[in-house]
């Protein structure tokens, strides 16, 4: 769908500004001198970011906020009641969706669209990092800070507006990157020129009814490709392959990338060093390039890079320049995070929330760290995620030696529309698996009973994030003393 507005109006209004890809469309907007401001439900440190460079944010929604508004952006996430959209409607203030302004400010690149359930924001960020560091100038649009990306621009950009982190990038360049955003099909509102498709797995059947119905939307996506384009498919990924048969009966050009079956490129002998790199042999079309060592680990992340690396070259950058970038990619923030305390005692920090993340990110740390007891701290996201993924979360903490449920992050939803984290720790198959009911009383029970060598693994995609830096001084603190 283009976008109707010739130029965007002076003044914007953010419902939901505080979100990882709302928030970066806000400030990219007031970076180029649009008056901006916003709303969300709860202050947090991407909201002090936006404060601190000038952006007004309101905590709470309330109609009165949007007064002086002349554009209004919402979230999908966003309820229809919610009293600024009413007032917006009643108003007759123009209303349109965040996938709506990305394409508008996208509509003259060529546009790179990374999708999938899992794994999108390593892809979207490492492939910006490419393109950054070749000074391809790109659009960035990724949904994961990463140090990278704000290394890469630090003399780009004002100070005052860069964080140690970074999501954004306001490119003058001829390409734009977003990571493409499945739930409730918002990225069937652009039209790129390359897609990614990572994964297809069940997920959002609050918004989705079945795995098929999510399928069929992907599917949907990819037939979205401008004329001439390439969608890359991980040939791993079942219902992946099931699109790129559907999409090639219609002459779509398609490249695949894998670990366990022959494709266009695949990636072979993974192997974990004693530095803590992974390094893995690189395949195209059967023919050995060459070995990469990366930082990142686990396998899942060895697809994400065989994947990103098969897009960058096909965007002209060449395979000694990836191998080199590639060394230095540090990752993304809460992508299997790893903090080092005295004792050997290391704490890991991921975004994992749906139980197949859950599982492979459990799984990475495990094959990392061998015969090490391993403690989990998971903050369920949203009761319905709960509900309809019950028989997935009962097994997925299985190779976990303790695990702690913290309450659930609601998001969007009440307690009605699924099962709440009493519920849902009472069905884990785990013998040890605690409820707890404040994320003061789970740090104190982490920190009290912590030994040399534990792993701790904080896993969820609400705001568990928050009890990370405490963690870490409390142990610093009783291990240095």
């Amino acid at each position: 769908m283009k976008n109707e507005f010739i130029d965007l109006p002076k003044n914007i209004f953010f419902l939901g500004i505080g979100g990882i890809h709302m928030s970066a469309i806000a400030k990219l907007l007031f970076m180029r001198g649009y008056q901006v401001s916003g709303s969300d439900l709860s202050h947090s440190s991407t909201i002090s970011h936006l404060e601190k460079i000038g952006i007004k944010v309101f905590i709470g929604h309330n109609a009165v906020n949007i007064k002086d508004a002349e554009l209004i952006v919402y979230t999908s996430a966003i309820n229809p009641n919610n009293p600024e959209l009413v007032q917006a409607k009643q108003s007759q203030v123009p209303i349109i969706s965040r996938a709506q302004i990305i394409n508008f400010l996208v509509q003259d690149k060529k546009l790179v669209a990374i999708g999938g359930s899992h794994g999108k924001t390593t892809i979207t960020t490492l492939i910006s990092y490419f393109l950054l560091k070749m000074e391809l100038e790109p659009l960035v649009f990724s949904g994961g800070l990463s140090k990278d990306i704000s290394k890469s621009i630090e003399t780009k950009i004002e100070k005052k507006f860069l964080r140690m982190e970074e999501n954004v990038y306001d490119g003058m360049g001829k390409l734009a990157i977003i990571e493409a955003d499945e739930y409730k099909e918002a990225y069937l509102s652009y039209h790129p020129n390359i897609i990614l498709i990572n994964n297809v797995d069940i997920d959002h059947i609050d918004y989705f009814v079945s795995e098929d119905a999510i399928t069929e939307s992907f599917l949907d996506f990819a037939n979205s490709i401008e004329r001439n384009g390439t969608v890359f498919l991980n040939k791993d990924s079942h219902n992946a392959s099931i699109i790129g048969a559907s999409i090639e009966k219609k002459n779509i050009k398609t490249e695949y990338y894998s670990i366990d079956k022959r494709s266009d490129w695949q990636a072979k002998k993974i192997t974990g060093n004693k530095d803590g790199t992974t390094s893995f042999e690189l395949f195209w079309k059967g023919k050995k390039i060459e070995s990469l060592t990366t930082k990142l680990s686990g396998r899942h992340n060895i697809l994400n890079i065989t994947g990103s690396i098969a897009i960058a070259m096909k965007l002209g950058i060449g395979f000694q320049e990836i191998k080199s970038m590639l060394l230095d990619f540090e990752g993304i923030n809460r992508r299997f995070s790893i903090y080092k305390h005295p004792q050997n005692i290391i704490l890991i920090d991921d975004y994992a929330h749906h139980p197949a993340e859950i599982k492979v990110t459990i799984a990475t740390a495990k094959t990392k760290f061998p015969r090490r007891k391993i403690i989990g701290c998971f903050q369920p996201h949203t009761y319905s995620r709960s509900q309809y993924l019950l028989s997935k979360f009962q097994d997925c903490f299985e190779f976990l030696d303790e695990l702690i449920i913290l309450p659930t992050f609601a998001a969007r939803e009440t307690p009605e529309q699924g099962i709440d984290s009493i519920q849902l720790s009472k069905s884990i198959k785990l013998a040890r698996c605690t409820y707890i009911d404040s994320f003061e009383m789970a740090i104190k029970r982490i920190t009290d009973n912590i030994e040399a060598g534990d792993i701790i693994l904080t896993l969820g995609a609400g705001n568990i994030s928050e009890i990370v830096p405490i963690i870490n001084q409390k142990i610093e603190k009783n291990f240095y003393e």
